[in-house]
């Protein structure tokens, strides 16, 4: 890996406690996620009454350098528009949200996908998505993380099929990159390939994969899975180790991890009977590489309306469209 970036956005680490299902001594069952009526919410990392990960992250981000849009001209539209019944709508900048295949993280990435800040521009202009990514780790999933995507992809469509539109977690999907997430599944399935550890390089640098207006990417993972990645080069060598529940920006000059705070962790769930702590069940597999010691210091980081316009921002022009009805995950 060489440093250079295949894309323009910022670059987020959120570094989250082991698997709460190995932490219980229970199964880590990613397919169950997209059961119909099933909507595991025990299994985040986050609660829903702490802070707002998400919308702490998306104000890092520069709306205007994200979008390629003059925000006081779109801010003057939507006035105009709102003053006539109508609304405004536009192509919204990416965020993506890397984990690996385990059930805990992918649980949590769907809970910052609903933590946009409910005011202000950044909820009409970014939008988080969820990349489900074999090539990342967890405790859960050591080696087995094709065969997870896999299943996933096939859990999916076989209740899409069997609920069409009246499938009651259908608004989960989407904040899933689908168009990824079935590509990766396609891949897994044809090249019948070893597992692959990651070293980021497939995030950070394969351009082709991001659109030119992607707004950051959030590398979401356990912290002894990530740690091993993060701890060389190019990376600054860290000189104290980033602890579970807390999360940082990349600076893509330098390399440096800057800290940004930390999330409040859940209480542990019920462990089950005769099982000791930490003791996965889904994997047998062995325990994330040794990190390297390291020298450098971490810096601390100072009603919908009958019409819509469409604004794309790659043209000046505005196109009359009909505005769609959006689903709102229920909340629990």
């Amino acid at each position: 890996m060489t440093g250079q970036f295949g894309f323009s956005g910022k670059v987020f680490f959120i570094f989250t406690e082991t698997c709460r299902h190995v932490q219980a001594g229970t199964s880590c069952d990613v397919a169950s996620i997209w059961k119909a009526g099933h909507y595991p919410r025990d299994s985040s990392h986050i609660p829903t009454q702490a802070p707002r990960l998400g919308a702490r992250i998306a104000s890092r981000i520069d709306l205007g350098d994200a979008t390629k849009l003059d925000l006081d001209e779109l801010e003057e539209l939507r006035n105009t528009l709102r003053r006539s019944g109508e609304a405004l709508e536009v192509a919204r900048a990416p965020i993506y949200i890397h984990c690996a295949p385990c059930a805990c993280l992918i649980q949590t990435g769907l809970d910052i996908c609903d933590q946009l800040p409910p005011k202000g521009m950044a909820k009409e202009l970014l939008k988080f998505e969820i990349r489900v990514d074999a090539q990342l780790t967890a405790s859960c999933c050591v080696a087995e993380g094709r065969d997870r995507v896999c299943s996933i992809v096939n859990s999916i469509r076989s209740e899409e099929s069997a609920h069409g539109d009246r499938w009651p977690t259908l608004s989960y999907l989407h904040n899933m990159d689908r168009d990824w997430l079935d590509q990766r599944a396609y891949e897994y399935e044809e090249e019948m390939k070893p597992q692959e550890t990651s070293d980021l390089q497939h995030i950070l640098q394969y351009g082709s994969q991001w659109p030119s207006q992607v707004a950051g990417i959030i590398i979401l993972g356990e912290r002894d899975h990530l740690l091993p990645a993060v701890s060389k080069p190019p990376f600054k060598a860290l000189k104290r180790t980033p602890r579970e529940t807390q999360f940082f920006e990349l600076k893509k000059d330098s390399h440096e991890m800057t800290y940004l705070g930390s999330y409040t962790p859940k209480p542990p769930l019920a462990r089950k009977p005769g099982v000791g702590p930490q003791q996965a069940t889904a994997s047998k597999s062995p325990a994330p590489p040794q990190l390297p010691t390291t020298s450098a210091a971490l810096q601390p980081s100072s009603q919908s309306s009958p019409t819509s316009l469409t604004v794309d921002p790659r043209s000046p022009k505005r196109q009359k469209t009909t505005s769609s009805t959006t689903t709102t995950a229920p909340k629990s």
